[in-house]
This record gives C-alpha cells, structure tokens and sequence, in this order.
C-alpha cells in the first residue's frame, strides 16, 4: 500500500485542529452576541446595544451576574434601559448589581497577593409600585422622586431605619406609610391610590341658589353679601382641599367649609391685610388668596379656587370685584 504522503497527513491534522476549535469558540459565545466572551464588566453603553440588537433580556441578565457591571444605577439610567427594552426582572438585577459594587463573584486570593478590603454592608433598597403612575415621593417629608408613567420607583440611598413615605398626586388622596429597611434588604411598597371627586354644585351669585344638600346653603339671601363656591387649598398645591363658601360683605370675610369644618373662619374687614389673584402660586388654577392679620398671631393666609356648576376652575376676576365693593373701593 502506499503511504500518503506527510505534508497531506499534516493538512489533515491542521484541519481537524481548526475544526475543533470553531466548535469550542461557538459553544462558549454567549447566544445573539459575537462569540468573543467579555473579559471585563458591562458598561451601559454595551447593554443598551445588545438589547437594541435583539439581546434578550434574560440572556442579558445571565451575562450581568457572570461580569458585573462597570456604572452606577441612576433613575436617568434606569429610564434609558427601560427605553431600550430591559425587564423588569433585569432592572432587579442591575440595581441589586449597583448596590453591591457592580462587579462579579470575586476569584479566590492566590497566596501571598494583597487582599481587597471586604465590601461595606450593602444599602437597603425600597421598590415601589403604585396606581396611577407620576406620583410624587415623599421621604420623611422630603421629597425624593416620582414614580414613572407605569408607577414604578426603586430608592437605594436611604440609610437602614424606620421612615414615613408618602405619595401624593393630583386628584388623589396622599397615600402614607411606615416602613422599615434593613442593609441588604428589598422592600417593597404596592398600592392603588384612591381618586378624589370635588363636589359639584351651582356657583354662587349675588342672589344665593337653593342646593338639593341644605348643608351647602349659603348665608341668608337679606345679608348684603357676595358669596362663592370655592375649593379651599391646604397648603399642598391642590393635592389637598376641601369645598366650602366663601362670602364678602357686611364688614366681614368668611369661609364656610362644607366638607371639614375646622377649615372654617370668619375675620373682620379690619383684619384682611391683603386679598387678590396669586402671582405664581396656583395661578394656572386661577388662585385667589386672603390674608388676615390676626393679633398676636402670624399672619393667616388662605388659598381658593372659584368652581362652576360644572366642576371647572374659574378666573379669579369675579372674587377681587367682590372684595372692592365690600371694601368700598371702584371695582
């Protein structure tokens, strides 16, 4: 038999060698990314791409808990890998990621090599879900953030301890509660906020209407006053409010809360030391504000919106007429 020759013998060899060293490269390269394995932490920048290029974001969870991650968890970052496609499940786990460092399993120390300082406790982290979204965040009274139009907002900077959180939104009630957080620990914070439906009724004019409710009857018709139905503010932007009259005339200013008594006053023409449209404080709303000097107290100072029949927000104009006349001034 004749021998093959070697130089065909060594081409043979090469080729298998080749081979099995594709099958290698393919088995090791991550799925949907280029078979080149990371060798250092994922970068935002990295992650955005590969989930712009069909990454999933399971398999893109996978790779960050082998690698880590180079950057810190922002809400402006956050927002940008919810654009590009990130779950919720990853999100989880680039924040828990960021809170600990952002970077993989460390490799066990080789004898003799300096080893790095043990990692601080990691900071505990309060999730919270809430319906609608865009609330605003409260921390202790402070303000911290809001939710996104999904109603979602993660916190990873508030210090391990008991704190008062409270959301608040527009038409909604203020939502509050006491959690308590715990370093290295997830919270989370579910809830739907309840609406608030102002009371509708027919607007007040020189001659009072007769409401279906005898509640919300205004001041007897024979009392030269000018009263209107007004939603009364309590200090939180129109968050907060209560429904009520208020009345101008007879040498006297009063409010009547129909919805919480306690809101109710009544101050002499003597007392008002200032009345008239807000210059930036609700003015989208048509705010109108009263304040009254009252001895040995600071100054009191109320907000009001006027309200239709309808339940619309009204220009101020009609209010600082009124407060003219019953001071006996050209409206």
């Amino acid at each position: 038999m004749r021998s093959v020759s070697r130089p065909w013998v060594k081409l043979r060899r090469g080729c298998a060698l080749l081979g099995l060293v594709l099958v290698c490269c393919t088995a090791l390269a991550p799925v949907g990314i280029s078979a080149q394995k990371p060798t250092k932490p994922l970068s935002k920048n990295e992650i955005i791409d590969l989930l712009k290029n069909g990454v999933s974001p399971t398999r893109l969870e996978t790779l960050v808990r082998q690698y880590g991650i180079s950057f810190q968890m922002t809400h402006v970052v956050s927002n940008e890998l919810r654009e590009a496609g990130a779950s919720d499940a990853l999100m989880k786990t680039l924040w828990q990621l960021s809170v600990k460092g952002s970077a993989p399993a460390a490799t066990p120390a080789t004898p003799g090599t300096a080893q790095p300082p043990t990692p601080a406790s990691a900071s505990p982290v309060l999730q919270i879900e809430v319906n609608p979204g865009g609330a605003q965040v409260y921390v202790d009274d402070a303000l911290v953030g809001s939710t996104s139009s999904q109603g979602r907002l993660i916190l990873s900077q508030l210090p391990s301890g008991q704190h008062q959180v409270r959301l608040s939104l527009p038409g909604y009630r203020d939502y509050e509660q006491n959690v308590t957080l715990a370093a290295g620990q997830t919270v989370n914070m579910v809830t739907t906020l309840e609406a608030v439906k102002p009371a509708v009724s027919t607007p007040a004019t020189s001659t009072p209407p007769t409401p279906a409710q005898p509640r919300l009857q205004p001041p007897p018709p024979n009392v030269p006053m000018e009263t209107f139905y007004v939603a009364h503010d309590h200090g939180k932007g129109g968050q907060t409010y209560c429904m009520g009259w208020l009345s101008v005339g007879s040498g006297k200013v009063e409010f009547r809360s129909t919805t919480e008594p306690s809101h109710s006053f009544s101050y002499s023409l003597t007392m008002l030391k200032d009345y008239g449209p807000n210059d930036f404080y609700m003015v989208e709303l048509g705010g109108f504000h009263v304040k009254a000097k009252v001895a040995g107290k600071k100054d009191q100072i109320y907000n009001f919106v006027a309200v239709s029949s309808t339940g619309q927000f009204l220009p101020p104009l009609a209010m600082t007429k009124a407060f003219r006349r019953a001071l006996g001034r050209t409206p």
